[in-house]
């Protein structure tokens, strides 16, 4: 799924950028074959005092111009609304803080659906399909007004793309969660390809923007506003049938498959139209005059870590963790579709090459090959626990890389994550 949608634009881009045109081609000099790569490795960035961008990348991020790609009918429907509500936020109120504020009610329905049910093979309760519902409305909704209450309060920066973004990928896991439950799908395949093929096109959708300077948020006439509408109604259906009756209808068989198992399918070939979309859109991409053009092979080793990520998570787990944990592991490999992920962005905006080699994801897949030689029971749990582990060291990782780039970005930018600086008299 593309990024999320709203006023998105308006926000991310610098106030000297708010009239500018649509960059061209020529404006990304890191495309060409000879530029280097300038970032660190992952540890050599954290655990040896260095830092992750040097003074050439932060001036480019000072300078970073974004362009969005079209505005869907619905959200030229709902876009007088939520100017309306923008209106009624107090100016002091930081937009980052009406970004996370969404997030919040979302993380807290992905806890409590893992507490309902650990392996996504039951109906959510009533009670939590309409929570649901309520909580991604919310964030659909707040996630359209940040980026006009940057604009109005005058603090459009580069790290709202950073901020909005991070949080849209992290939160494709409580999407995921969300439909897979009403599914009830459980520990199986096909419910991790629901996440994968989600997580990818999110990726692809960044990956884009890197090369050809567009973000693109929707598919024809369907978007990121649409496809959450979609949910939105999917979940608040699933509370009104209530869970045995969701679970009667979606295990019903049709077409050799489960209800809910046909649905994934239907969303799979969704999203890879969306990747074909944005295959097609960087791979057809040409230079204006005096531009540089697309490395186009260098564009597609990027997507080998991607695909390497998606193989491994896919095809190379033992199906005995599949079934018994399989919210563990789109935990785990969503940590590192979103550090993939957020690496794309800064790296756009830094003007810097994306890293082809991504060690980080070494554990996840030496773990899954233990999965697959493990033969004595004893095994098989240590690598269970192994996940775990490799589960919360990835989050403090993941977290502590994240803080750094913010950090690097605050202090250059001058600026504040969750408060408004206020202005010198």
């Amino acid at each position: 799924m593309p990024p999320a949608t709203g006023d998105l634009h308006e926000r991310v881009r610098s106030k000297s950028v708010l009239a500018g045109a649509r960059p061209s081609v020529k404006h990304f000099k890191w495309l060409h074959p000879l530029h280097h790569d300038t970032m660190l490795s992952p540890w050599g960035n954290l655990f040896m005092g260095s830092k992750i961008l040097n003074k050439e990348e932060l001036k480019n991020i000072t300078d970073h111009k974004y362009q969005a790609g079209v505005y869907t009918p619905l959200d030229n429907f709902l876009n007088p609304y939520w100017l309306q509500l923008t209106e009624m936020l107090p100016r002091w109120l930081a937009p980052n803080l009406v970004t996370f504020a969404g997030f919040v009610p979302l993380l807290t329905c992905y806890v409590l659906a893992w507490y309902c049910s650990s392996v996504m093979d039951k109906a959510p309760p009533r009670w939590l399909c309409f929570m649901m519902a309520v909580a991604l409305f919310l964030y659909q909704t707040l996630d359209a007004m940040d980026g006009k209450q940057a604009r109005r309060v005058g603090q459009s920066t580069p790290l709202g793309q950073l901020f909005d973004h991070g949080c849209d990928c992290l939160a494709l896991l409580s999407h995921h969660s969300m439909a897979a439950g009403v599914f009830c799908s459980g520990g199986t395949t096909w419910t991790l390809a629901g996440f994968a093929v989600l997580a990818t096109a999110f990726f692809m959708a960044q990956w884009q923007e890197h090369y050809t300077g567009v973000l693109c948020t929707s598919f024809g006439p369907v978007g990121v506003t649409e496809t959450q509408y979609a949910l939105i109604a999917l979940v608040a259906f699933a509370g009104v049938l209530g869970p045995d009756r969701v679970e009667g209808m979606m295990l019903s068989g049709v077409f050799g498959l489960t209800l809910g198992k046909f649905f994934i399918v239907l969303w799979i070939i969704f999203n890879f139209g969306l990747m074909g979309f944005c295959m097609y859109g960087t791979m057809t991409q040409q230079a204006e005059e005096g531009g540089v053009a697309i490395n186009k092979f260098r564009a597609v080793q990027d997507l080998l870590p991607i695909l390497a990520l998606n193989f491994v998570f896919l095809f190379g787990w033992d199906a005995t963790v599949v079934a018994d944990m399989p919210r563990v592991l789109s935990l785990s490999a969503g940590l590192l579709f979103f550090y993939m992920t957020a690496q794309m962005i800064v790296f756009s905006m830094a003007r810097s090459n994306f890293q082809r080699i991504q060690w980080m994801m070494l554990p996840f897949a030496a773990l899954a090959f233990a999965s697959r030689v493990a033969y004595l029971p004893f095994e098989m749990l240590l690598v269970k626990v192994s996940l775990v582990i490799h589960t919360v060291a990835m989050t403090i990782y993941v977290l502590y890389w994240i803080m750094e780039v913010v950090s690097e970005l605050t202090a250059h930018l001058g600026i504040r994550v969750f408060t408004i600086e206020p202005k010198a008299e």
